[in-house]
Parts: C-alpha cells; sequence; structure tokens
C-alpha cells in the first residue's frame, strides 16, 4: 500500500468504533483494525477484502461476511443483482465506498453494475463515506453513483481543487485528509 492509501485508510479507521458494523466496497483503501481485540462484522464484496488476513502491523481485522453475485476477475470482486439484494438483509454503521472518479455531481463509476452495489451499499448505512485519491478529482466517467450530499465525509490524501471544494461545502460533506 503506498504511502497515500495508508493515510487515507489511517484517517477511515480512526472513524470505526468496536463493535461496529462496516460494509467496505472493492477497490477502497483497506481499513485498519479499529483497535482492541473486537472484531466488528464487516460485509465486502471485495475477494481481496474477504480473504485478506490480519497482520501484527495491523491492517483489516473484522470478521468478514462475503457478498453472492458475479465474479469479476478483472476487479476481484462480485456485482449483480444478487449482490444488490443480498445488501438489503443488512444494516451498517459504517460504508466505506471507493469510486473511479469524483466530480461536482458526486462520485462517479466505469462498470454500472459496480455503482449499484456502491448505492446499495450507501442506502444500508448510517455513516456513508467515501475513500478517494487525488487522482480522481475531476475525473467523469459513465455513471454517478449518488449526489455528493449523500456523503457524509470524503477521505483523500491531499486538498481538495476549489470548485470540487465549493461544491463539497454546499452539498454539506465534510472532508478529511
Amino acid at each position: 500500500m503506498n504511502k497515500e492509501r495508508e493515510r487515507i485508510a489511517d484517517l477511515a479507521a480512526a472513524l470505526v468504533q468496536p463493535g461496529e458494523a462496516l460494509m467496505i466496497d472493492s477497490g477502497a483503501t483497506m481499513l485498519h483494525s479499529p483497535g482492541g481485540s473486537q472484531r466488528p462484522p464487516g460485509i465486502s464484496r471485495s475477494l481481496p477484502t474477504a480473504s485478506r488476513q490480519p497482520s501484527p502491523s495491523g491492517p483489516i481485522s473484522i470478521r468478514v461476511i462475503f457478498c453472492p453475485g458475479t465474479y469479476d476477475p478483472a476487479e476481484g470482486c462480485v456485482v449483480g443483482p444478487d449482490t444488490v439484494a443480498f445488501l438489503d438483509r443488512f444494516h451498517a454503521n459504517l460504508a466505506a465506498i471507493s469510486a473511479s472518479g469524483l466530480t461536482a455531481d458526486g462520485p462517479t463509476e466505469v462498470n454500472s453494475g459496480a455503482a449499484a452495489v456502491k448505492r446499495a451499499m450507501l442506502k444500508r448505512a448510517a455513516e456513508r463515506i467515501l475513500l478517494i485519491d487525488h487522482a480522481k478529482f475531476d475525473r467523469p466517467n459513465l455513471e454517478i453513483v449518488c449526489p455528493l450530499a449523500d456523503l457524509h465525509r470524503l477521505i483523500t490524501d491531499a486538498p481538495v481543487p476549489p470548485a470540487l471544494s465549493i461544491a463539497l461545502r454546499d452539498a454539506g460533506t465534510e472532508v478529511l485528509n
């Protein structure tokens, strides 16, 4: 994991309280252990997330529930109606999603199936967070995942460009970097 993604993960991990249920998207920077001996439940569609073993340095330490669906080997995750329907059975304290890009309209995604799963995760979570690195700022893609106002926080590795920063402020989305 590069330094930028480690910083994003550290900021995200600080938001997780022991015992909270998490939804972790594919491609999202890995959340580090929330601390203590608690192993909060996590729901993920990402095979690398589900199969990652905790290490002494403290990356992810959660009990993972893996979503069903159509496996996309290029992305290492599942998508499709089975994934979306499965997520509707759960509630999470926090959903951490990633995106292919971020514009003033909201996070954007290249893959429509992935966008649908991200929407399902956001719908079922009390706290909605976008983890994204600066290279994806002002990068439109095929589909808008949600409006900025649907995100409580944006966690990133660099200052947000001025126009995007104004849009985030107007949407009420807190920025952490």
